[in-house]
Parts: structure tokens; C-alpha cells; sequence
């Protein structure tokens, strides 16, 4: 069977499958891409890679404009010229997913984003037993959860704003002049204050997706970055540090916009025997994850 897993958004992205197999993956814009896709292989099911329903939800009570267009996946769709049936999976549980791009029989998966459906962080414990789709022994259950208003993705973004940069485009920028002699230990203190303390979870005084407003604006731009990262670094690593002490497992995946940031991958290769990063953690990844997560199976390869 031929699926199309597909994102939207500014990563809009779309993979095709034969059954497991992955085909091909690229961005699209148009419809000409879309006839690009249709060239390859028509689909006969397309797996959406959020909860329309429930992201709506979050939007419509946020009083946030459009709420139903914006996830009308049907409309979509039909605007694409795609004529096939749609289902879905969870945000969250799509970023999980990639442990079936793995070799991992067992690991822990630390999903952190800005905002899925609800949840902005979210831990997960990938089991697999069985190389054949839909079989009952492939599992992705969820351990833990944060939901919004509290994210690490809305923090870093919010500081990289905070700097002069631009969120949501600038965070490798951003961690880029993160080096650590710009650490300020008064900005430090002011960073921490927005943080309410949790065994694990990242939980925040402030709703970070109205960002921090002048409250940095006598630092430097240096120094917000080092020290924000630095703060970044230890959140991550406390709720990595509990979860394999609490579990036992020592395979780590990170997936979901966060896990772009290198500092925090080469921090927690020193807590964890093996850790893996998808190429692409983000929500264009998850283009090919929502549709072994849909399947239940580990991906085939060539």
C-alpha cells in the first residue's frame, strides 16, 4: 500500500512509503510538488502527522484566529488536488516515532518542541520485538508529560528573541554565540527566576509564547545566549538524567525541535551510552515518522 506521510506549516514536507519503505522525502509548496509526489506513487492513504481536532481546540480557547481552516486537513487536501483517504497521529507521538528509524530494540525518546497538539515535552519508551508491521510488540507508550503553556521550545525562542533575533529562525544563530565566556551569573539567577523547580519537568512562572518582553534588555546579546544555554543544557539533562535512572535504559533519542540544538546533544552522549538524533528532529521529520507510527513497525530499508 502506498502512504504519504505529510506535514504543514513552514516545514511542510511529504514522504512516500511502499507499506514500510520509505521512497522518497522532500518539501513541498504547490500543487506542483504534490504532482511530483502523485508521479512517484498516487497515494491510497495520506497519515497527517498532529491531531487537527485537538490543535484546533488549543488554538480556538488560546483565542487564536482561524482555527478551523488552519486545520481543516480535508479542505487541505482536497486544495492539494490529493483524493485519497486521511487519518492521523499525534504530534508528539509522531516526533516519538523516530525510534523506528532505529536500530534500537528498547530506548527512552525525549520529545521537546515548542507547542504539539497540547504537550511541549513529553517522554516515551519505545519497545521492539518484531520486524513486521502492526505487531502487538512494537510499542511507543508515554511516560511523562508537560503540556503548554510550559516549553522549552517557547523559552529558548522567547530568550532568542530577547537578543534581537528572530524566534523561530535564529536559534542556530543563537547557540552558535553561546560560548560559555559570556556566561553572566546575575542573568543566571534572573533566568532561573522564571523557572518553577521540578523533579523532571520543565515548568515556567510565565507564559513564555507572549516571550519575556525587556526583562533582558540591559545583557548583552552574548551573554543572554551563553547563559540561556547553559540554563537549556541543565533542564534537559535533569529530565534526561531521572528518566534513565528511573527506567534503567541507556539508548536516548531526542526528537522535536529542541533537539536540533548540538550543545545539548553532546552533553547528554556523556549521560547516555548510545544516543541518536534523526537527521531532521523537526516537524518536516515527522513526515516519515507518522507514518511508522501509524504502522506500528520499524522502517524497511534499501
Amino acid at each position: 500500500m502506498i502512504y504519504w506521510g505529510m506535514s504543514s506549516g513552514h516545514d511542510a514536507t511529504l514522504s512516500i512509503f511502499h507499506n514500510n519503505l520509505l521512497i522518497d522525502s522532500f518539501r513541498y509548496t504547490s500543487i506542483k510538488d504534490i504532482e511530483k509526489a502523485k508521479n512517484i506513487a498516487p497515494p491510497e492513504k495520506v497519515v497527517w502527522f498532529e491531531n487537527p481536532y485537538l490543535k484546533g481546540l488549543r488554538q480556538m480557547r488560546a483565542g487564536q484566529p482561524n482555527f478551523i481552516s488552519r486545520n481543516n486537513v480535508s479542505k487541505i487536501l482536497k486544495d492539494l488536488g490529493i483524493k485519497c483517504p486521511w487519518t492521523y497521529v499525534s504530534h508528539h507521538g509522531a516526533h516519538a516515532a523516530a525510534f523506528y528509524q532505529t536500530d534500537f530494540r528498547e530506548a527512552l525518546i525525549f520529545v521537546m518542541d515548542s507547542i504539539g497538539e497540547y504537550n511541549c515535552t513529553s517522554v516515551w519508551k519505545g519497545t521492539s520485538k518484531a520486524l513486521y508491521m502492526g505487531h502487538k510488540e512494537n510499542k511507543l507508550k508515554c511516560l511523562g508529560k508537560q503540556n503548554y503553556p510550559d516549553s522549552l521550545g517557547l523559552f529558548y525562542s522567547s530568550m532568542v528573541k530577547a537578543s534581537g533575533l528572530i524566534p523561530n529562525k535564529d536559534e542556530s544563530l543563537f547557540e552558535s554565540i553561546s560560548n560559555k565566556i559570556y556566561f553572566n551569573r546575575y542573568l543566571y539567577r534572573d533566568i532561573q527566576s522564571m523557572i518553577i523547580p521540578h523533579i523532571w519537568r520543565p515548568i515556567f512562572v510565565d507564559n513564555l509564547h507572549r516571550g519575556v518582553g525587556n526583562k533582558f534588555s540591559s545583557y548583552k546579546q552574548e551573554e543572554i545566549a551563553a547563559t540561556t544555554q547553559i540554563v537549556f543544557e541543565e533542564i534537559v539533562l535533569k529530565m534526561c538524567n531521572y528518566w534513565i535512572n528511573k527506567t534503567g535504559i541507556t539508548n536516548v533519542i531526542l526528537s522535536g525541535g529542541c533537539a536540533h540544538n548540538k550543545g545539548i546533544q553532546n552533553k547528554l552522549k556523556e549521560l547516555a551510552a548510545n544516543v541518536w538524533v534523526p537527521a531532521d528532529p523537526g516537524d518536516s521529520g515527522s513526515s516519515i515518522s507518522c507514518v511508522l507510527k501509524y504502522l506500528k513497525t520499524k522502517i524497511k530499508k534499501k
